[in-house]
Parts: structure tokens; C-alpha cells; sequence
């Protein structure tokens, strides 16, 4: 598994900024559910949740356990990924950082182990 989608985590803030950070920070949400559907091997996380105001939140959750589930399938030697349900919906881009930031690591991880 090489080339995966690993977007910048300062992009999670992207849509405090303006359109355009709004915009970026989509293209990486699509970027990080691409990614962890090529490393679970299936459709579980999908993209266009970020469109849709509250399951958009929710999902974050799920992206974030489906990172843990891969990081405990690999036996990789990372920590979990922090989730929290309330950030989510009261302060998303904590949220969507640390989902960012956990996809870099994971990526990178597997990358090397695939080496």
C-alpha cells in the first residue's frame, strides 16, 4: 500500500479562514476517507458526510475508530486516536486535526511496514 491520501492537519481549520480554506478542508476530509477505505479494504467511511451538518460530526467518530481498528489490525506501535463526541459536534476542527493527524501517522506507519 503506497501513495495514500495524506492531507496537512492544519487544513481541519482550513474553513475558519475563508471559501477557500472551507473548500480545502473538504478536500482533505474526502482525502482521509479515501485513505481509510484503501487500508480497511472496504466503503466504511464515507466522504460526503462532511456535506451533511450533524451526521458530518457523528461521522468523525466513525473515521476515528476505523483508524484504531486499523492501527490494532496492523499491530502498529502508535497510540489510539483521541475521539470525542462533544468536541465533535461544539468545536469540529479539534476534531477533524486529530482525525488528520492520526490518518498522517497511520499512513506513514503502513507505508514503512510495507517496506
Amino acid at each position: 500500500m503506497t501513495n495514500l491520501p495524506k492531507p496537512n492537519p492544519v487544513s481541519a481549520w482550513g474553513f475558519l479562514f475563508c471559501c477557500c480554506g472551507y473548500i480545502w478542508t473538504i478536500i482533505s476530509y474526502f482525502q482521509v476517507a479515501t485513505s481509510i477505505n484503501t487500508m480497511l479494504g472496504s466503503q466504511k467511511a464515507q466522504g460526503w458526510a462532511v456535506l451533511i451538518p450533524i451526521y458530518g460530526q457523528i461521522h468523525i467518530s466513525e473515521m476515528v475508530k476505523s483508524l484504531n481498528q486499523i492501527i490494532e489490525k496492523e499491530n502498529l506501535n502508535i497510540q489510539p486516536i483521541q475521539e470525542n463526541m462533544i468536541l465533535n459536534i461544539l468545536f469540529t476542527p479539534i476534531t477533524l486535526m486529530w482525525l488528520f493527524k492520526g490518518n498522517l501517522v497511520v499512513a506513514n506507519a503502513i507505508e514503512a511496514k510495507s517496506k
